[in-house]
């Protein structure tokens, strides 16, 4: 038996965990705003509308705000435009080190060179700072701004690479790593699609990665009956439907 007033327990009808009634409002409003994949788009929804989006052909709710805010600010961005490119082109001009000759943007051009390894200043500091604390294994003090030979790890493969194919290496490595994490994804995609099971309210077999959200909209559930009418006055959606 349910006690009555506010000690009455009911379940949230996103996540299922059960709350006293008087907390279940606050709470709908915090677990409605996070977000699940669907399992038709792929796309990450907020739970407040992934009902409205799942029945009515993927529409996004978010999506149709956000385009209507954004036609409602056009003329002010228009205003703005000029000012925009003019500091896009200034900060796309590309330009190379006079020290070590690597490419860089031009509003970056002075923070490069103050850092750059191969800055007369910054080769003098390394020769003192080798002179005030020797050690017996350290490598030469003196460093030839015109030897290529520099090597650096790339932040993906760990490999010593020539500083003047650093920015080429990190690019190609970038998209090698991206494709096998990628088709990593994929397998695990594909092996979970294939998996199948029944619902717990109606019986009807439902792929795995999207069970969880069967029964919570299923018609035989018994706690989306009694969740249904508080949703709807929190949650107030426009129908498509004619």
């Amino acid at each position: 038996m349910s006690k009555a007033g506010s000690t009455r327990v009911r379940p949230c009808m996103f996540c299922g965990k059960e709350l006293q009634e008087s907390a279940l409002a606050d709470h709908l409003l915090i677990c409605g705003n996070k977000t699940d994949e669907c399992p038709r788009c792929r796309k990450f929804v907020r739970r407040a509308v992934f009902a409205y989006h799942y029945e009515n052909a993927c529409v996004d709710p978010d999506e149709l705000e956000n385009e209507t805010s954004a036609a409602s600010n056009q003329r002010s961005i228009s205003e703005h435009i000029p000012a925009i490119s003019s500091a896009l082109q200034q900060s796309k001009v590309i330009i190379r080190c006079q020290f070590c000759r690597q490419q860089c943007e031009k509003v970056e051009q002075e923070m490069h060179e103050n850092n750059c390894l191969r800055s007369p200043g910054n080769i003098r500091a390394k020769q003192q700072q080798s002179r005030i604390y020797p050690t017996t294994n350290s490598p030469p003090d003196h460093v030839d701004p015109s030897n290529q030979s520099t090597e650096i790890p790339c932040e993906f493969c760990r490999q010593l690479i020539q500083l003047e194919h650093y920015q080429l290496h990190t690019t190609e490595c970038s998209q090698q790593y991206a494709e096998q994490q990628h088709n990593e994804s994929s397998t695990d995609n594909r092996n979970v699609a294939t998996v199948k099971m029944h619902c717990k309210y109606c019986g009807v077999e439902q792929h795995a990665y999207s069970l969880s959200f069967h029964e919570k909209i299923c018609l035989k559930n018994p706690d989306k009956a009694a969740a249904e009418t508080q949703y709807q006055n929190i949650f107030r959606l426009p129908s498509l439907q004619s």
